[in-house]
Formats: C-alpha cells, structure tokens, sequence
C-alpha cells in the first residue's frame, strides 16, 4: 500500500513554470492599457485633432495588420537552436522603448511633427515588435506544454492578466489625473509602469524551453505561401475566428473609456472602479477548465457573450448613476473572460485540424491571420472613436450634451452590437465536437510517423 506511487496528473502545471509562462502577460496587459490613453494623450496633452489622430491610427494597424500576415508566415518557418516560437520573446525590448518615445513626444513640436512622430512609433510598437511577440507566441506554447496542459495554462494565466489589468487599471488613471498635466508627465508614467513590467515579462524567454516536436510530418517540408492559402480555403474555423475577433475589437476598442469618465462622471480618477469591480470576476477564471469538459469552448464563449450584451445595455441605461453603471461593467467583465482567454484554444484546435485534413498545423499563421483581424478591427475601432468625437463635436473646453450622448452610445452600444454578431458566428462553429476523434487519429499519425523514421535510421546504420 505504502509501495504505491500516486499516479501524475497529465494536466499539473508546476508553480514555477506557471509563473514563469505568465510572467509575460504581466508585461503584454501593462502595454495594451497604457495603448489606451493614446487618443486622449493626443487630444488632451499634444492638442491634436481627434479625427485626425483616429485616421492615422487606423492607418497604422491596417500597416500591422499586413505585418501580421508575415510575421506568422516567418515564425512557421523558423528553426532555431532556441526553438521555433521563443526567440521572438526578445521583442518585448523593443515595445517597452518605443512606447515610452512614444509618450515622450517634444510638446513644442509643430502639429505634423507630432503626428509623424507619435505615428512612425505606434507603427514600430504595433507592427513590428507585438506582432512577432504575439505571431510566436502560440506556437511557442504549444511546444512547451503538453496537450492536456493548455486549456490550464490558458486559463489561469488568464488570473494574471486580470490581476495585472486590476492593478494597473487602479493606478493608471491615478498617475493620469496626477502627472499628465505636468511637463514630461507621460514619460514619468511610462517608466513608472514600464521598468517593472520590462524585468518580469523577460522571464518567459529565460525559463520557458520548447520541449515538445510537432513538426514530425515537416522535417524537409517547407512551408509555402500556397500552403497558407490552401488552409484558408479549406479550414472554415479558421474564419469564424477571423469575424469574430474583427467584430470584437470593433465593438471594443474605440478608445472613449476616459472620455466617459471624464465627461458622463466628472472624474477620471473614478475609473479605477472599474477595475476593483471586474476582479470579482475572476473566480470564474477557475470554472473554465472544469465547464470545458462538461459543455465545450464555444458553449462557455456563448455564455459569455450574452453576459456582455445584458452588461453593456445596463451601462448605457445608468446614465450618471456610477453605482448602477458598475453593475453592468460587472456583467461584461464576466461576459469578456471566456473570449479572452479561451481563443486560443480555438487556434489549437483548428491547427489540429489541419494536421487532421494532411495539412501543416501552421498555429503561427492561424495566429497571425487572427492577429491581422485584431489589428484591422482596431484599426476601424481607432478611427471610428475619433470620428464620434468629431462628429459630435467634441471639444475639451465646451462639451456638450450632444458629445456626451456620442460618447455613451461608443462606448456601451457599440459593444452590445460587436457582442450580438460574436453570438450568430459562434453558432456556426462546431468544431468541438470532432476534437476527440481529430485528437486521436492525430497522435495515433503522430507514433506511426516516429516509428517509421526510427525504423529508417535503424536500417541505415
């Protein structure tokens, strides 16, 4: 009875290696919400034209949407003594320095100075650095973990993403209303944020190895673009993903968040409520592997996308009510998880897909053309922000009740909108239900394909 060892759990992640995955998402939420003051940064600090500044934007990450398409294409045919993934880690380097000379824009500078400089360095951020980090990243995952650790590693990073962006959110807005009146106040903020963040998200790149070959069908294959164009056209999953991530950041990231508290609450600072409110969400994160195996992915992401419907409606209702509009920002904290951090999951398994119908996996072009739909919904996002601004005429000095109802209408129907068409995508997905059997005959594949090449090199020697 004492002799008997208790059997390995397939799924256990080791603490350390768990932190040291999720080091970089520290790093990754600081920078997409430090993004988000850009319009208001723009706006408010440099003087420029909203309507402008969204145009550019979006001119910017159409650039980093085709940036994307290359940098997946590239990360799929790397190989490396680092491992086919993992390398592109070291642009986290680069995304730190160029946000902060991002921010860090002479005020003195003539209007077209500071549209060329703050432009030419969100195109480096966006397009060149977070594009190779986020192209390597899946692929860089699913050969460091095994298959039954993903859908947790998924998931409970996901706690650190959140509790990153609960923090952050909290300080942020803080250090804003402080520090971004004063002269070099956005650099101060950068460099507060940004240091930490750099030295812990390196982490990821120093303890984490690719362990794991899946690339046993494609020793002395090379991957061609007519291969990529092939799998798009016979790999329909692989487009729902595309519409509903375009949709979502559509819906999402117009950028009026600080406009709303600002203008609707009369205080920026306020907005660090939505943070202490959305970290009662994140239980739910532990719920995720459990429901997953009870229903599926796209089960719980339906779920979750009703919730964001319901939550946005309760935000535009509440008007000045801060208490109420809380409560819906609750509702669509709760929605947003499962799409957040149960994606990639998608992206694997339509990669197994793939292997499944004798095609490469390519988990870095999958991520890619999804990233390409991220990049171009923000883009449109970016752009249509500003044109609500404009439109409604809003101006800093004078805000009136027309520019206040452009702005709750951005950033609380729009979203329900962009939520209501995920809903009608997802009912079209069913790839879930095919995954055990694609599962098997794929590592079934898998150990024929090992023992033949094993029995090859036997013969020869």
């Amino acid at each position: 009875m004492f002799g008997k060892k208790r059997k390995e759990n397939p799924a256990r992640i080791g603490v350390g290696k768990f932190w040291a995955w999720g080091s970089r998402e520290v790093s990754e939420t600081t920078n997409v919400l430090i993004q988000g003051y850009l319009m208001f940064y723009c706006t408010n600090t440099l003087h420029l034209n909203p309507g402008i500044v969204g145009i550019l934007l979006a001119v910017s990450k159409a650039i980093d949407g085709a940036t994307d398409l290359v940098a997946g294409y590239i990360v799929d045919k790397t190989k490396s003594r680092l491992g086919k993934g993992r390398p592109y880690e070291l642009c986290i380097f680069g995304t730190w320095i160029c946000t902060f000379l991002m921010y860090s824009c002479p005020e003195g500078w003539g209007d077209i100075m500071k549209y060329v400089w703050v432009l030419s360095m969100y195109i480096l951020v966006n397009a060149l650095f977070n594009t190779f980090l986020n192209a390597g990243e899946t692929v860089y995952m699913v050969r460091s973990f095994r298959s039954e650790q993903l859908v947790r590693i998924n998931s409970y990073t996901g706690l650190i993403s959140s509790g990153v962006g609960f923090i952050v959110n909290i300080i942020t807005p803080q250090l804003v209303e402080r520090y971004s009146s004063v002269h070099g106040g956005w650099s101060r903020i950068i460099l507060t944020l940004g240091i930490p963040v750099l030295i812990i998200g390196i982490m990821r790149f120093v303890f984490i190895e690719e362990k794991y070959d899946l690339d046993i069908f494609q020793k002395t294959e090379t991957i061609r673009l007519k291969d990529t164009l092939h799998m798009l056209r016979k790999n329909k999953y692989v487009w729902i993903i595309v519409i509903m991530t375009f949709i979502t950041q559509l819906g999402s990231q117009v950028g009026l968040g600080t406009y709303y508290f600002q203008e609707v609450f009369g205080s920026i600072g306020l907005q660090s409520l939505t943070s202490a409110v959305t970290i009662l969400a994140l239980p739910l994160v532990f719920v995720f592997p459990k429901s997953i195996k009870k229903w599926n992915v796209r089960d719980v992401m339906l779920v979750g996308s009703i919730c964001s419907v319901v939550g946005s409606v309760v935000c535009f209702i509440s008007n000045t009510n801060v208490a109420m509009y809380m409560v819906g920002w609750l509702i669509v904290g709760i929605g947003s998880l499962p799409g957040t951090y149960l994606i990639k999951l998608m992206i694997f398994d339509s990669a197994s897909y793939n292997e499944w119908k004798k095609m490469h996996r390519m988990e870095g072009t999958i991520g890619a053309v999804q990233g390409f739909a991220k990049r171009v919904g923000g883009a449109l996002a970016a752009a249509l922000g500003g044109l609500i601004l404009m439109a409604v005429g809003y101006d800093a000095e004078a805000v009136t009740e027309t520019a206040v109802m452009g702005i709750r209408v951005g950033q609380t129907l729009l979203p329900a909108f962009s939520s209501i068409i995920g809903i009608i995508c997802l009912l079209f997905y069913d790839l879930d239900h095919k995954m055990p059997q694609i599962n098997a005959d794929n590592e079934k594949a898998r150990k024929e394909a090992l023992e033949a090449q094993n029995s090859a090199k036997t013969s020869e020697n």
